[in-house]
């Protein structure tokens, strides 16, 4: 006689009363915190002499065991899930903070018990906050560093590779630096340091057009105020183009054209025109892939205040596009050697803001999803390399492909310390400082941002090494801001497994 396998079915329990949803926050932020809390090391900023790169691997520590949890159903899922998206967003900008976030956080959260109803006014919170910041740079920070010989920080003790030195010399207080991987054929073993300006593409090269335009391979098509048009698809007849051609030969003015794929009638006519100074057109191609092209014609439109034309019909019909209504770019640089493409638009700065916020956002989405590693691994190296190309004013680190596993993560990791220290300088995290810190919030007389101060200067006091200057300010703001959300909450969904 077989034996009955017993099923397990999932019960929903909605939660509505406040005080047993705040006894469910409690507990589900207990548990979060025991699993992501390193047996030997439960304190973020570690007291190992290379604080730097330590700090960084408690953060990475963490978010690894925080995303184990997103495996759980209900509550506790929806609170891995913040508490990750905000812990990944603050590291960003202040290094260290992402791990310290999460610990405050959810200590904070494990003492809602102890919140009384009133939780004080906004106003109030606000110029506590005020305080906070101009007592950190008046009384407690270190004047911002700068980078001395041998890439020693001053005043601070922290050593940097030569690479990232130069880098961030380059690159300046506000520039941006990024790291990519490159294959070198000669088997090389050197980083290389580029520096570049404006938005950078790689498109693919019509070699045999070049001389259309009386160029090499070795020169470059550098023009400004640019017309630039942008094709979904391919293009095969040239009466598809033909009020474009018409106008660049009525106006003179230069203009780019990307597309996925030029028929050789096109080819020809404009390389004629070209070469009997009727118009100046260049031609560049999109990248082959399929996904890869649509990305990059998005991106290069954005860049361009423009929009990516169907060529089979749909947005603004191709055939029927005037010239005059085409984006105008303020410079535009093709470099066939490199094959790359430069766009510096300032006027679309805001909307390339916003268009790398987007990419930021499905990258963190992506870290949180439970796809295969290989396919996060895949898909994040896309979507950083999106972000790169439209970062502008920026220097490249290229690390050979054969030191990037472990060359890549160690300058990330040094550039975001390095950026936050040059621009905010360094936290003395004193005893005098965590006392401060205690005094000032509890000036609020505000429970929940009193329970966070207090959470947040007993991290700090566990290894009082210092940290980059306005970490301790970031995370107070926002642990108290989503605490403040999860204990305005009214109700919630509690799913247990049952046997049949």
């Amino acid at each position: 006689m077989e034996a009955k396998t017993r099923k397990k079915q999932r019960k929903h329990t909605i939660v509505t009363d406040k005080t047993h949803t705040r006894i469910l926050l409690k507990k589900t932020s207990e548990q979060i915190l025991d699993r992501i809390s390193a047996t030997n090391n439960h304190s973020l900023i570690s007291d190992r002499d290379n604080h730097l790169t330590a700090a960084n691997d408690s953060f990475q520590s963490m978010a690894a065991r925080a995303r184990a949890c997103l495996e759980a159903d209900g509550f506790e899922r929806l609170l891995v899930s913040e508490l990750l998206i905000n812990a990944e967003n603050i590291e960003r900008q202040c290094h260290g903070a992402g791990a310290l976030f999460a610990r405050v956080l959810l200590k904070t959260l494990t003492c809602v018990d102890r919140v009384i109803k009133h939780q004080g006014s906004r106003s109030t919170s606000m110029e506590t906050y005020n305080s906070l910041r101009m007592g950190l740079v008046e009384n407690h920070i270190k004047t911002p560093g700068c980078i001395g010989k041998n890439g020693h920080f001053n005043p601070a003790s922290r050593t940097l590779t030569p690479t990232v030195c130069r880098a961030l010399n380059l690159a300046g207080l506000l520039g941006t630096v990024s790291v990519e991987k490159y294959h070198d054929i000669n088997g090389g073993a050197e980083s290389i340091i580029e520096r570049s300006s404006g938005h950078r593409f790689k498109v693919d090269i019509l070699h045999t057009f070049l001389g259309s335009l009386s160029m090499s391979e070795f020169d470059s098509w550098e023009r400004t105020d640019v017309r630039v048009l942008i094709v979904d698809g391919v293009l095969n007849t040239v009466a598809e183009i033909d009020k474009i051609l018409t106008g660049a030969v009525a106006t003179k003015q230069p203009t780019l054209i990307l597309s996925s794929y030029f028929e050789e009638e096109i080819v020809a006519t404009v390389a004629a025109n070209n070469l009997a100074g009727n118009c100046d057109i260049f031609l560049a191609l999109l990248p082959r892939d399929s996904l890869e092209s649509v990305n990059m014609a998005n991106d290069v439109a954005v860049c361009c205040l423009s929009t990516p034309i169907n060529a089979h019909g749909g947005h603004g019909m191709l055939a029927f596009l005037d010239y005059a209504a085409l984006s105008s770019v303020e410079k535009v640089r093709v470099i066939p050697a490199t094959a790359t493409l430069e766009i510096i638009n300032h006027k679309a700065h805001s909307a390339v803001s916003t268009q790398i916020r987007g990419l930021q956002e499905k990258l963190t989405s992506l870290a949180l999803s439970g796809a295969e590693d290989k396919v996060r691994d895949a898909s994040s190296e896309l979507l950083n390399k999106r972000i790169t190309n439209l970062l502008s004013d920026r220097v490249v680190i290229k690390v050979p492909d054969s030191q990037a596993g472990s060359s890549i993560p160690e300058f990330d990791n040094q550039i975001r310390f390095a950026k936050s220290v040059l621009q905010f300088g360094e936290l003395k995290n004193t005893k005098q400082f965590r006392k401060w810190l205690i005094e000032t919030v509890n000036q609020s007389n505000n429970p929940v941002l009193s329970m966070v101060g207090k959470q947040l200067s007993d991290e700090l006091a566990a290894n009082p090494n210092p940290v980059p200057g306005l970490t301790p300010y970031a995370v107070l703001w926002l642990a108290y801001s989503v605490a403040l959300q999860y204990l305005n909450v009214e109700c919630a969904v509690v799913v247990e497994e049952e046997e049949d």
